[in-house]
């Protein structure tokens, strides 16, 4: 038993001194993320701007690891959480690539960030809805 029960929509009874409810916004969270003099392939040092979009899951089980993690935190914290989460998934794949594949083929970049970071997101209970490379720059 895991002492809580999920219900999405709808309507249900509980027992006001047993049971409480609790909410979860499940609408999507824009994220601004900048990494300065991040390490790419070869040793050059850049700077990275990128927007991304998540959300709490709705689907099971990656639900139950939001409820598990999320209830009663606001969506600042979780916002902060999901940040964090991609600036690691994001450093490690930069790591892997020059100065100009970032710059010339910034969707492969953002597709290959996506898939990278979706497992880490699923461990959180979030999807990562959408992610953009904006801006990427030589680090002085």
């Amino acid at each position: 038993m895991v002492g809580y029960r999920v219900a999405r929509g709808g309507r249900f009874i509980t027992l006001p001194i047993v049971e409480r409810v609790e909410r979860l916004d499940l609408t999507s969270m824009p994220l601004t993320i900048e990494l300065k003099g991040i390490f790419l392939k070869g040793g050059t040092r850049a700077n990275l701007e990128c927007r991304a979009s998540v959300k709490i899951a709705c689907e099971e089980p990656i639900l139950r690891n939001a409820v598990e993690r999320f209830l009663g935190i606001d969506r600042d914290q979780i916002a902060l959480m999901a940040r964090e989460t991609l600036e690691g998934v994001m450093r490690a794949v930069a790591a892997t690539l020059t100065i100009e594949e970032l710059r010339e083929d910034r969707i492969l970049v953002a597709q290959t960030i996506m898939e990278e970071g979706q497992d880490a997101m699923d461990s959180l209970g979030l999807i990562l809805d959408t992610f953009h490379v904006q801006k990427v720059e030589t680090a002085s």
